[in-house]
């Protein structure tokens, strides 16, 4: 015997909690094996010392008891029997509550033969804590008793493996096995067939005792292995009988099997008995006839044949008289069957403290079939008034309650809100409250389920009152008049199919007192709906119960058999709580715990974590409160953990916990080293409360394991969460999980938060980041530190290698490609060969690739070869008719073809709508409801593929591919030549299958990612990294088919299925893609009338009139047309159709305009001034310019266009209507990207710039079929009117291209390469010599020349006379208007209007002549100034409002960001001469930004303005204020738009230079902190030299050339030669005015 003291010190630490010693047979005759058994491992010694004391040690290794072991004979003259296996002892066994089996009985030996026994494992249980001795005998008997105690049946069969065919064994088994199967589950009676035990009959010459253990080997390759005989048998109990029925319960009755282990075993060969358990559950056989047909298996041809289990044999009923009999007796065994099982596990109360069977009853009630509560039911809670005493510790008392996703709660008590469960549970934001009259008339479920958000969010019902309401608690009576409808509206609205999927219902009742009043009709009301096996009532009190029950039968509201079979009475509420937090799942964190600066961890409050809903926290001890019985317990749990992750499920934390699960990538150390820099705040250059970290990753490349790797490593150090929701609330949590506890908040540490597949989307990240900032500068203005670290895992198709954007660094980005480094396959090359011992080692099937097909993945380095013979050989083995075989393929259609939104969740389908198309929906026979869920039955390749998981928010689960890569590797392999199924196939068959004709609510989310597939096309806009016309499917499609019209017959099935306008849309585009004008026109026309004021579909549709306009074959005529000829009626119908729609569409939407509908309108004004001259014979282009232009000129020819005339005539103001719109979106304002964080580049959109290119041509065509004709020099003879002379003048500005400021500037810059161009250029107004190119303010004079001559001044008149004055301004030429008009003509503007680009350029301008400069041109007026800026800055704000997302944008949307463009720059000089225009030489010759501020040219041209930054700590803002008192102004002004990076939010003198935008003064750049103080005050007082006398003009530039002399200079020196130009050119007006005196 193996001593206690014998024992190393590494065995005893390694075993403290476990016996130690298992005693073997008190025969001293010969060596015994004896073993220290942990579940999993053993340690085994040989020994001759007999004794008969074995020791048993507690978990404080201190007290070490000897169990007594006595041999005596009993009376009989036979040993007692004493089961001294692993049993716990003393406080042990009252610890755990159960003695767990893991070894051999002590044996009997009987005097006479010496012969040892051995007992069964216990039924149902697996094999990891038994182990069989060889030659042992069971000591059981083949025929039970009763239907529990389960029959046996014991097979020799070691000799079907000595045949030589190696189907032998097999057939053998299933023969065997399911004979013995049909005849249990036809008697009812549990049962269990052995292989590999001894039945009497002599083998070889040998005869056996019947029982004797022998066993057979089993090698782990091929047809020996242990998964062939599972795999065979799962697959034949399916279809061996001879009714869907039957197959169908067979499945569920007839276990897996189970082997267990036979010692010891010669020549290290392992050997096994085979095990299968057989249970008839009245659930699933109540009422059915199973008869065998085994020439499925065996292929011979065979009758089914009836079966039956009689005492130790198994029967066969061969005739009728047998069978007849055997229907009759049927009903009784199944009448029994239920008996035997209600009094074996349901006992709903026992005298005793019976708290186990109890458990096992509540076990059974919650979790069915499964140890685990099913994440696919929908939990409903109904809760009875608790009595006072119970409130006071109903948040211990019930913990559980807090750990399930309810979707509904029914609470009868009026309090609770005050003191109850509402109050410790359910008073957060996710929950809606209700006294139910909401459910009463309820005309649209689907309605009143969005409005309550089920099931992301929750919904408690007050059933008997509401004191906060003043609603009183009524008794019975008045209860049903008062309440009773809104609680039975609240019950029949969850029973529908649409609100919760059909059997997935599970409602538990808590009865505490006998205040029954609405309760008991309430669990009638839900028996009657979802059935008596989907209820569970839980008591504490006998007596409560008791009376409920009586009460329940007096009013028959159920009966006795329902309200016994379903309650759970006795266990305290304690008990109750502890049994389903275990059944919930051993993941549940209990407590919750945070790190604090000072080191020491904090309890969060259950409350505070409801709080902060849109956080996942990591817990501090997380994984650590998990406790096991016994070290085997633990090691088993984390083998199963680290293959379930192996098999592609999700990380988990105890993946991080436990050592060795997850590799270390090979960009894990500079992630890390990245974010510790961060969380520091060491290598800091600049203060940001937010600190971004992006990890990007190629899809399935590891990015989110790798990015909670990172969280894990800090999770002690540092409060780490998960975002899962971006809203606004958010950034309050984070702040509020920052500042939680911490007494200081100054010394809190910054929180770690990874942002990664989010499920609540309502705003982008960058929003998150500025509400966080400006929230946290309300709470401490002056925190120099950090408050969190972003670590954003970014998924992107393509990834391309790191690139410097203008707002994020190269270094806060790491990156990780589908590749994998040496070392990492050297690891992964190790950890086969561990997942090969962990799976022998648990009992499971012999390693194989495609069982772990996610770490098989990277094994191989993502090779596609791999991955393509993998998904042959699994999918080979399925039929392409099989219903699992399709789902495969839908799943992998949808995840293939639909992209996940940036940082959102993986895209997974809903099991419920699954549930239809596999059958095996909430089966309900005829003598009960029965739940039989088919995902937990998923065989083969389905189950190695799929992964079915809980949904990431709300109630459910869902499914998806085990790995990213496997989606387009199932498709491609349909697609192949050996299933031969073209894609547009496979795609049509989903949207005929039954998944999208579910009655379940999630059928709305399938629809929603079915729209997604069929429309959404990659853009750059997405991130997508490339453009594509159409999605990718139906690309796919035409490119495979090379038919166009088989992706329009998908499309054409989407929306016959779903009748979504954006379907249509794409097929209006698809047609016109390949000119089939007339389907593109319908298609065009149903999405228009499915959505009217849709932007994109009203353009598309005005796309299909132009370009059948531009079509028609009248084009290719080279004769005109008459203008009353059918043929041109009709073109000029569709061609104005087609603006009308271009129209629509560039109004329609009031948050973003359509440019390119702007666009298209000009363009068709082009294209039907283009067809009026060249294809209608209206008469010369003089004639038709006339027409075209005079508002009361018709030439007879148009006679019969009566209907067209007005319409004609305002092509032209049409035109300039919308080319003053994109000049305001293209020119005055910029649409990009949002790039903070954004991979790509902060680039402008690309409509912007598309139209940017394409605009000058397209106004060019206007300005030549409208404008060009006109004789800017003399009008017209016709033209006599003011009206129409004014007019002349316009198009004579528009002719000269003077309407639009940037046409002005490109007359001033015609040559922007040459940069000095305008500064030397001194402007005399003078002719041209003919031939000479014209000097461009000569073009500037004409056009203002015009401009004065209109006698009636529009705003826009007015405003082009202005940009021209400051164009001639940059030139230094004469002829400027003064600026006391301009300032004139703006304050005009702003008199008489009241909206648009006119008013708010006029403010504008007012900004820019009322700056402060030292010599004040207009009067400062402070009250105007403020009022302008303040005008620019809300306007802007108001029209630049972004867009709600729409469901169509849930998946992906164009995420921009709109800013104001600084026109012009604040520059040294006087009046129109000190702005400059930004798209200048000067300023268009340098790339970068930064290199523009502070070149030579730059810094000689623009005036720098001194100001102060000043922070606003209520609205977390930084804003710059200019004082005016180095202007004699007493007032300051507040600069809040930066065009640069906003400065640290601090408060500090800084100088910068000013930009003028339509949002109001820009502060545009800020030099860098290390200018002096004297540098920046000469740098921001510009010296008007021209105001100095003559003599001190001449003294400086003596002083000039004595500084030029030296060779060491001071600053000042050095800033006076800079202004050497500006003295001469003062000097110089001197001089010239006394030449002209002279």
């Amino acid at each position: 015997m193996i001593k206690y003291e014998n024992i190393t010190l590494k065995q005893r630490d390694h075993y403290k909690n476990h016996i130690l010693i298992l005693p073997g047979s008190t025969a001293p005759v010969q060596d015994h094996v004896y073993r220290i058994y942990d579940g999993n491992y053993h340690l085994e010694a040989s020994i001759k010392d007999i004794t008969n004391k074995m020791f048993c040690i507690d978990d404080t290794l201190t007290c070490i008891k000897p169990l007594s072991f006595d041999p005596t004979p009993s009376e009989e003259g036979e040993h007692q029997e004493k089961d001294l296996g692993l049993t716990y002892y003393g406080e042990m066994k009252e610890k755990y509550g159960i003695s767990t089996h893991v070894s051999k009985t002590t044996a009997n030996t009987k005097a006479q033969d010496g012969v040892s026994f051995q007992r069964p494992r216990p039924f149902k249980l697996d094999s990891l804590c038994t182990v069989y001795f060889k030659d042992y005998v069971m000591d059981v008997t083949e025929s039970g008793s009763g239907m529990i105690t389960p029959s046996l049946e014991f097979k020799y069969f070691r000799s079907s493996l000595d045949t030589g065919n190696e189907n032998s064994p097999i057939e053998k088994f299933l023969t065997e096995t399911l004979r013995f199967a049909c005849g249990c589950l036809n008697r009812r009676r549990n049962g269990t067939i052995y292989f590999g035990i001894a039945d009497e009959k002599p083998v070889g010459g040998i005869t056996r005792r019947h029982g004797q253990i022998v066993g057979f080997p089993i090698i782990e390759v091929d047809i020996d292995s242990k998964i062939k005989y599972a795999d065979e048998l799962n697959e034949a109990k399916s279809k061996c009988f001879d009714s869907p029925l039957a197959n169908s319960a067979a499945k569920e009755c007839i276990k897996a099997p189970v082997f267990v282990k036979v010692a010891p075993s010669p020549d290290q060969v392992p050997l096994f008995v085979m095990e299968v358990d057989i249970e008839p559950d009245s659930r699933f056989c109540e009422g059915i006839i199973f008869k065998l047909d085994l020439s499925k298996i065996c292929g011979k041809k065979q009758r089914p044949f009836l079966f039956v289990r009689d005492g130790p044999e198994t029967k066969k009923i061969g005739t009728d008289a047998e069978e007849l009999h055997f229907v009759d007796k049927l009903k009784e065994w199944d009448n029994k069957r239920k008996f035997e099982e209600e009094r074996s596990v349901d006992r709903h109360w026992s005298d005793q403290n019976d708290h186990k069977y109890l458990a096992e009853k509540l076990c059974r009630k919650l979790c069915k079939t499964s140890n685990q509560i099913d994440s696919s039911l929908w939990p409903i809670l109904i809760s009875s008034k608790p009595p006072d005493a119970l409130k006071s510790s109903l948040f211990t008392s019930l913990s559980f309650i807090s750990s399930i996703p309810w979707c509904a709660v029914f609470d009868f008590d009026e309090e609770s809100f005050r003191n109850g469960m509402c109050k410790h549970f359910f008073n957060s934001t996710q929950t809606t409250l209700t006294n139910g009259d909401i459910f009463r008339d309820v005309e649209n479920n689907n309605i009143l389920r969005e409005r309550l958000k089920l099931p992301e969010n929750n919904v408690l019902i007050f059933c008997n009152g509401r004191s906060e309401f003043r609603m009183p608690h009524l008794t019975k009576h008045e209860w049903k008049k008062e309440y009773s409808p809104n609680v039975k509206g609240a019950i029949n609205f969850f029973q529908q199919k649409s609100v919760i999927p059909p059997g997935r219902t599970i409602a538990v009742f808590l009865l505490f007192a006998t205040d029954f009043h609405g309760f008991l009709d309430i669990f009638g009301e839900m028996t009657t709906f979802f059935g008596s096996e989907n209820i569970v009532l839980i008591c504490e009190e006998i007596g409560v119960f008791q009376e409920f029950q009586r009460m329940a039968l007096v009013q028959e509201i159920v009966e006795k058999e329902d309200i016994e079979r379903n309650c759970v009475v006795g266990m305290t509420w304690e008990q109750t709580s502890t049994s389903i937090n275990n059944l919930i799942g051993v993941d549940k964190q209990t407590v919750t715990s945070i790190p604090t600066s000072s080191g020491a961890p904090v309890t969060a409050e259950l409350k505070f974590l409801e709080s902060i809903d849109s956080l996942q926290l990591l817990s501090y001890s997380q994984c650590e409160d998990k406790t096991f019985e016994k070290l085997s317990d633990r090691q088993t749990f984390s083998r199963m953990k680290e293959l379930k992750f192996y098999q592609g499920n999700r990380v988990e934390w105890w993946n991080f916990f436990f050592d060795g699960h997850v590799m270390e990538r090979h960009c894990f150390r500079r992630l890390k080293s990245k974010v510790f820099d961060a969380l520091s705040g060491e290598k800091a250059d600049k203060i940001s409360r937010i600190v971004p970290i992006f990890l990007h990753h190629e899809p399935g490349a590891g990015g989110s394991t790798l990015v909670r790797h990172v969280l894990w490593e800090f999770h002690k150090e540092f409060r780490c969460a998960i975002i899962t929701k971006l809203e606004e609330k958010t950034a309050l949590d984070i702040l509020s999980l920052w500042r939680y506890k911490e007494k200081d908040i100054k010394y809190a540490r910054p929180l770690l938060l990874l942002i990664d597949s989010i499920v609540e989307q309502k705003l982008e990240l960058h929003d998150i980041h500025h509400l966080v900032t400006k929230e946290s500068w309300k709470v401490d203005s002056h925190m120099r530190s950090p408050i969190c670290v972003f670590l954003v895992c970014k998924r992107d198709e393509t990834l391309n290698m790191p690139q410097r954007t203008l707002r994020q660094e190269v270094s806060e980005n790491e990156y990780l490609l589908q590749k994998v480094e040496d070392g990492e396959k050297d690891w992964l090359t190790m950890k086969i060969q561990q997942l090969e011992d962990t799976s022998r080692d648990l009992g499971l099937t012999h390693f194989k690739g495609e069982y772990f097909i996610s770490f098989m993945i990277l094994h191989s380095d993502f090779k596609q070869d791999f991955l393509r013979d993998t998904i042959r050989s699994l999918m080979s083995r399925m039929e392409f008719e099989d219903k699992s075989f399709k789902l495969l393929a839908y799943v992998a259609l949808i995840i293939s073809f639909v992209s996940p939104p940036n940082g959102g969740a993986a895209i997974a389908i809903p099991v419920e709508c699954c549930s239809e198309h596999m059958g095996f929906n909430s089966r309900m026979n005829n003598q009960s409801r029965n739940l039989s869920l088919w995902e937990n039955h998923l065989e083969g390749p389905l189950k190695i593929l799929l992964i079915i998981e809980a949904k990431e928010n709300g109630s459910g689960k869902q499914i998806r591919m085990a790995h990213q890569n496997l989606a387009k590797a199932v498709i491609e392999c349909i697609q192949s030549k050996y299933f031969k199924n073209d894609l547009a196939s496979i795609a049509t068959a989903f949207l005929d299958s039954d998944l999208l004709k579910t009655s379940s609510f999630a059928k709305k989310y399938l629809h929603r990612l079915c729209v997604e597939m069929l429309i959404r096309r990659k853009k750059e806009e997405y991130e997508d990294g490339e453009n594509t016309k159409f999605s990718p499917l139906i690309e796919s499609i035409i490119s495979e088919t090379k038919l166009y019209s088989k992706g329009a017959n998908v499309l054409v099935k989407g929306f016959e299925l779903m009748q979504d306008g954006f379907i249509a849309h794409q097929l209006a585009r698809l047609h016109l893609h390949h000119k089939e004008y007339i389907l593109a026109k319908e298609w065009a026309q149903k999405a228009v009338a499915l959505d009217p004021k849709r932007s994109t579909f009203l353009h598309t549709f005005g796309c299909v009139y132009k370009h059948h306009f531009l079509n028609l074959k009248l084009w290719e005529s080279t004769d005109k047309r008459k203008p009353d000829d059918p043929s041109t009626t009709d073109a000029l119908d569709m061609a104005l159709g087609a603006l009308g729609h271009f129209q629509n569409a560039s109004t329609c939407d009031k948050y973003e305009k359509n440019l390119l509908a702007y666009f298209d309108t000009l363009s068709t004004v082009n294209c039907i001034a283009r067809f009026l001259c060249e294809i209608v014979n209206i008469g010369t282009p003089d004639v038709v310019h006339r027409y075209l232009t005079e508002d009361s000129y018709s030439p007879e020819s148009t006679a019969s266009w009566e209907n067209y005339h007005s319409r004609l005539k305002a092509l032209y103001d049409t035109a300039m209507g919308a080319v003053g719109v994109l000049d305001e979106h293209i020119y005055y304002s910029q649409c990009s990207y949002v790039s903070k964080y954004s991979h790509q580049q902060n680039e402008e959109h690309r409509n912007s710039r598309i139209i940017k290119k394409r605009l000058p041509d397209s106004f060019q065509d206007f300005v030549k079929f409208f404008c060009q004709r006109e004789n800017t020099n003399d009008p017209p003879s016709y033209i006599r009117s003011d009206v129409l002379m004014d007019g002349w003048h316009r198009r004579c500005v528009v002719a000269l291209h003077g309407k639009r400021l940037v046409d002005v500037f490109k007359i001033a810059f015609p040559k922007t390469e040459q940069i000095h161009e305008s500064v030397h250029y001194k402007g005399n107004a003078k002719k041209n010599r003919k031939g000479e190119k014209p000097v461009p303010s000569d073009s500037l004079w004409r056009i203002q020349t015009h401009l004065k001559s209109i006698k009636d001044k529009s705003a826009e008149d007015c405003l082009t006379l202005i940009a021209v004055n400051l164009a001639l301004a940059e030139l230094k030429a004469a002829k400027q208007t003064s600026v006391s008009e301009l300032y004139g003509y703006c304050l005009q503007i702003i008199r008489t209007e009241r909206r648009g680009i006119a008013l708010s350029m006029a403010y504008l301008y007012i900004v820019m002549f009322l700056w402060p400069q030292v010599k004040q041109v207009v009067a400062y007026d402070h009250t105007l100034m403020k009022e302008a800026m303040k005008f620019l800055f809300d306007e802007f704000r108001a029209t630049k409002q972004r867009k709600p997302r729409g469901e169509n944008e849930l998946f992906k949307r164009e995420n921009n960001i709109f800013q104001s463009i600084a026109l012009f720059y604040l520059a040294k000089g006087r009046g129109l001469s000190s702005f400059s225009y930004h798209l200048s030489p000067l300023f268009l010759k340098r790339k970068q930004q930064e290199e523009m501020w502070e070149s030579y040219q730059v810094r000689e041209k623009l005036q720098l303005v001194r100001g102060y930054t000043r922070l606003k700590p209520n609205s977390g803002t930084i804003s710059v204020i200019v004082d005016l008192k180095d202007f004699d102004i007493d007032e300051e002004l507040e600069l809040r738009n930066f065009k640069c990076r906003r400065p640290e939010m601090t408060e500090r003198p800084i100088s910068f230079y000013l930009g003028f935008s339509l949002s109001g003064p820009v502060v545009c750049y800020i030099c860098p902190e290390e200018t002096s103080m004297d540098q920046w005050q000469l740098a921001s007082a510009y010296v008007d030299y021209s105001v100095f006398p003559e003599e001190k003009l001449r003294q400086l530039l003596k002083d000039i050339e004595k500084i030029k002399a030296k060779r060491i200079r001071r600053s000042e020196e050095t800033d006076l030669l800079k202004d050497e130009a500006a003295i001469n050119e003062a000097l110089f007006r001197y001089e010239s005015e006394e030449a002209i005196i002279d």
